[in-house]
This record gives structure tokens, sequence and C-alpha cells, in this order.
């Protein structure tokens, strides 16, 4: 997986509703106590991720606004989170255990899977539906093929990707995402259903 430093992308998200609105994203890379990290923010009206990950993706500290409440996560190797902050104005210190690989986020995630893999990819994912609960919810993506996507942004050959849950759920959520082939794996369209939501990639931009 390779990020650029100061690779800024634009999205528009469009509901169901046909409510729109953009979303931005910031990547670069950081060193820390001569440790590199790779590093980005999103934000849009609803919300703003601000993650850092190891090289290779494994969560490190995420901090997520949403609707105004701040929420800090901080993650160790063994699978230990501890979540911060304030929820509707209520504290929030909660702590616990889940198996190596947790996350709170899934963008890195897909940046750096096996694209020679058709086997699912398994998961644990935070819920931010969930808060101010610690709880997470077993995922899984998989590649299931091959296609070109034209958007604002441009043509790209991508991969197409589904991401669902890995229980009965599964049958009620389904998204699939299209992920360049190549090594910067951007984010180029994503499709939610039942929800019939969709985003895509209006412009790109190498500082």
């Amino acid at each position: 997986m390779f990020v650029k430093e100061g690779h800024r992308m634009v999205y528009e998200i469009t509901f169901k509703n046909s409510e729109k609105f953009y979303g931005e994203f910031k990547f670069n890379l950081i060193e820390q106590n001569q440790k590199k990290f790779n590093h980005y923010l999103y934000v849009d009206k609803n919300e703003k991720w601000d993650v850092t990950t190891t090289e290779i993706g494994i969560p490190v500290k995420v901090i997520h606004t949403l609707h105004g409440n701040l929420i800090e996560f901080y993650f160790s190797e063994d699978g230990r989170v501890k979540m911060i902050g304030k929820f509707n104005n209520e504290s929030i210190q909660e702590e616990r255990t889940f198996k190596p690989g947790i996350t709170v986020e899934n963008i890195m995630v897909l940046k750096n899977l096996d694209f020679n893999s058709t086997e699912n990819y398994n998961f644990d994912l935070i819920q931010t539906l969930e808060y101010p609960k610690l709880i997470a919810y077993p995922m899984y993506f998989r590649i299931v093929g091959n296609q070109k996507v034209c958007v604002k942004a441009g043509e790209f050959n991508c991969k197409k990707i589904l991401f669902s849950l890995s229980d009965m759920r599964g049958l009620f959520f389904r998204a699939y995402y299209y992920v360049t082939d190549d090594l910067e794996r951007n984010i180029v369209k994503i499709e939610n259903m039942p929800i019939s939501g969709k985003t895509e990639l209006i412009s790109i931009e190498n500082n």
C-alpha cells in the first residue's frame, strides 16, 4: 500500500432522499519516535475522522467527531481498545479487549487488502451507531470482480469489493466499494444497499 504525502480527494455523497453533500480526504505520512505512520483526515458536514495507523494499516489512534460529539480511540496490538470522550454531553470512558485487528474505520483496511485473494477478509469493526457503547460487529471484505468505473474525477480500473456483516445481519446490509487497482488503492465509488446511497470521487490532487 502506498500513501502519497498531501494526497487529497473530494467526494460527492448522495442519500436515498437525493440529499447531497461533500466530503474531503487528505492523506499524509508522519513520523514519531523514529517510527513512520499513515495518517488521514476526513471531513464532511456531519463528521470528522482523524486517523493514525501503522504503515500496514493497523490503527493506533482515531479521533471521531460526530454531530458535535468527540470520541477518541486508542488501540493496542493485543486487541485492547480504550474509548474516551463525550457523547450527548455525557462523559465516556470504556476499555475492552477484542481480537487483534479490531478497528473503528475501514479505509486503511481496504488499502491493505490482498488484491490477489478472493477469500473473505474478516475483521471486527467498532460500530459508530452503537455510541456511547463500545461494541464491534464481525465484518468482511471480499473482492468480487474487476470493473472500469467512470466518475467526475475520471475513468479508473477498479476492484469491486463487497463489504458486509459476517453473521445473519449481512442479509440486510451490503455495500460495494470500487477501489483503484494500483498501489494507491483509492476509493472511486461506494454503493450502499439497501440504503441506496452512493459516494463518488469528483476530484483528486497529488500535492
